[in-house]
């Protein structure tokens, strides 16, 4: 009898997620972004949520809520009901700030559901080009011969150029100094300047700088070349593949949201990326459209998690 009745239930319960998949979505769908208005994020998801709207004749709504990197807005999301009607729009500091914060109010893994990985963001190394080397190989030989005296900028501490550059020094034996600030934009200006030497980190920022030859990019941070620079070779066939750290953008959802109403959005999204008005957001930042569902996002967050851990140790830097 129990076991009939445990079969009852479950024929149920299935029932039932069916039947919300068919009527989804029939209210307002809100994407929380960890970040303010108007970053490459919000962009994104601002476009997709647009796209959505018109497909399913619902408003699809962006909530901004920045703060304690990030973890405000994934705890909020980890908060509310798993059906399907909110989502959390990330970036890799998801990866990330497991290894920064000792304590969070919510479980990266347990309480939150990889839904989509909406792309790949490219992380390139640049540097200004009066340091007078032309390849990675160059550089190293140039720091070894004189350690301490090369610098690196970063977006500030525990950002990932910060992460990333400790990463590469570990790798390669090199003493590096790092002069942090407070985001790419100013690292950038002083590394064009010349006050600072190189920056790993997203391509899209010194992008239009690398194509007007004011910087110059060594190799991009990932298993394969980014069709933006594709002269520029990969830090993988460069004889690197533990420096292989493509950041992301994705959306994740309450763990137990209903999988045939997690397929329907996810579907949704997909058919989104595929439209002319979303691959030139992405390629004005130098992102590359992935899409993968639910469990290849899954595996991309564990591997990413695991990447970020080992750069977080390599700083020697202690959980706040």
């Amino acid at each position: 009898m129990k076991t009939v009745a445990r079969l009852l239930m479950a024929g149920m319960l299935l029932a039932s997620a069916s039947a919300r998949a068919d009527d989804y979505p029939s209210k307002t769908i809100t994407i929380v972004n960890l970040y303010a208005a108007g970053g490459g994020l919000d962009i994104v998801v601002r476009a997709i949520a647009q796209k959505l709207s018109e497909k399913w004749k619902v408003p699809v709504v962006i909530e901004n809520k920045p703060g304690a990197g990030g973890t405000t807005a994934a705890g909020y999301v980890a908060r509310q009901p798993a059906d399907g009607y909110t989502f959390f729009a990330t970036d890799v500091s998801y990866s990330i700030v497991p290894s920064m914060y000792a304590k969070l109010k919510y479980d990266p893994v347990k309480d939150l559901q990889p839904t989509i990985l909406l792309n790949t963001v490219t992380q390139a190394f640049t540097i200004n080009p009066e340091i007078g080397v032309s390849s990675i190989k160059e550089l190293i030989a140039l720091a070894k011969k004189e350690p301490g005296k090369l610098s690196y900028a970063s977006a500030g501490i525990g950002s990932l150029p910060h992460l990333g550059a400790e990463m590469f020094k570990k790798s390669t034996g090199t003493d590096i100094q790092h002069v942090p600030y407070r985001g790419a934009v100013p690292a950038f200006t002083d590394v064009i300047a010349g006050r600072v030497n190189m920056y790993v980190g997203a391509l899209g920022t010194p992008l239009p700088h690398i194509q007007a030859g004011k910087l110059k990019a060594l190799a991009v941070m990932q298993a394969k070349r980014s069709s933006l620079v594709p002269d520029v070779p990969s830090i993988v066939e460069l004889g690197f593949p533990d420096l292989d750290f493509a950041a992301y953008y994705g959306l994740l959802a309450p763990v137990g949201t209903p999988k045939a109403v997690l397929d329907k959005f996810v579907e949704a999204v997909q058919e989104t990326l595929k439209t002319p008005e979303l691959k030139k957001v992405m390629d004005d930042q130098g992102n590359e459209i992935v899409g993968d569902g639910p469990e290849k996002f899954e595996a991309f967050l564990k591997k990413s998690m695991d990447t970020w851990r080992r750069g977080f140790e390599s700083t020697g830097l202690q959980p706040i």
